[in-house]
Formats: structure tokens, sequence, C-alpha cells
């Protein structure tokens, strides 16, 4: 944090340099909140690179430069609900997740001779309810759930994404796994009554 205050002061000041540094030490966690927040890969480029730009346009005003990634991540919120707002867009979050494969597609798994068709379907069903599930969430736990579960970031970088306590973080956490539990227990309970008939 001290290193990023230090590059915020200087980049206040003018300097180019330290300002690109700041953002290549800060735009892997400014795109991980504008992708959860808007859903789609060409968005939070987009959005990243205009919170850069009304950062660097308003770095100068910004008091405490301790604050400087919460401030950030406050200005990348605003982008991406002016983007939402100005697109019309639908802002639940889906858990976009590839296997380690990447971009292998589910018909090719599914004709490949080295995996079990049926246990491919069954975790394409599974990850189909779970980002079903997700999305129903409120879209405060949805993103908090997202990004520690899928984006790997701790408490203390959340609450500075999203700009509140990391008490609340925790808060929002436990009520969205506790809600995700529940639904995952209650499709749990219907597949075991279908086994049984």
């Amino acid at each position: 944090m001290n290193e990023l205050k230090e590059l915020s002061a200087r980049a206040a000041r003018g300097d180019r340099g330290s300002f690109q540094k700041y953002v290549e030490r800060t735009s892997p966690l400014v795109y991980r909140l504008a992708f959860r927040l808007l859903q789609s890969e060409a968005d939070a480029q987009d959005a990243v690179q205009e919170t850069y730009l009304r950062a660097w346009r308003s770095l100068a005003t910004l008091r405490d430069h301790q604050a400087s990634l919460s401030w950030l991540c406050g200005v990348s919120r605003n982008v991406a609900i002016d983007m939402i707002r100005q697109r019309g867009k639908n802002c639940s979050a889906r858990l976009d997740v590839e296997g380690a494969e990447g971009a292998f597609s589910w018909a090719e798994r599914l004709a490949s001779e080295q995996e079990n068709p049926e246990e491919l379907l069954a975790a394409a069903e599974a990850r189909a309810f779970l980002r079903a599930v997700i999305d129903e969430l409120p879209s405060k736990h949805r993103v908090v759930l997202l990004l520690r579960e899928v984006d790997g970031l701790g408490y203390e970088e959340i609450a500075a994404a999203l700009g509140c306590p990391r008490g609340t973080v925790e808060s929002r956490l436990h009520r969205a796994r506790a809600r995700l539990a529940k639904k995952v227990r209650a499709l749990a309970k219907g597949r075991a009554g279908r086994k049984k008939t």
C-alpha cells in the first residue's frame, strides 16, 4: 500500500512514469471489479480504460493518497454504473469459469473418447445450476462472492474494491454462501427423491 501511495502522489504531480506503474499494479483488481459488474470482457476492458482516463484527470484532487486504491475502485464502479445505464445492461454477474483447457467446447469434449459423456453432462448441469443460483443473489452479495471465490481476492482487497468495511464484506459473503448452500441442499434432496422413484 505504501508503494501505491507513493506512485499515486507522484502521478498526481504529473509524473507519467509513476502513473504507468500505478496502472500496472492496480489494473488486475480494477479489471476484475469491472468484469464482475459488467459481465463482459470487452465492456470490462472499456471500463478499465475509462477508469484510468478519469483517474489521470482527477488524481490531483485526491487528498489522501493512502486511500488511492479505494478511490480508484470507486471510479471504476462509477464507470461501470454509467455503462450499465447507457447501454441498458442487466447488472447480474455470471460465473464465467472455464476449465484448464480454456475455450475447448462442450461439444468437442462430449465427442471425446477420453471423457465420460454422462459425467460431462452432469458437470455442465451443475455449473448451469450454480450460475442460475448465483444470478439470483442480490447484486451486493453476488459481487462479493465472485470476487472472493472466483477471483481469489482477500477480504481487505474486496473491501477496498467496494469501498466498504471488511465486516460488511464478511457479512455479505456469509449470506451469499448460506443461500448457495440452501439451494444446493434443496437440489441434492430433489435428485435423491427422483432416484428413489
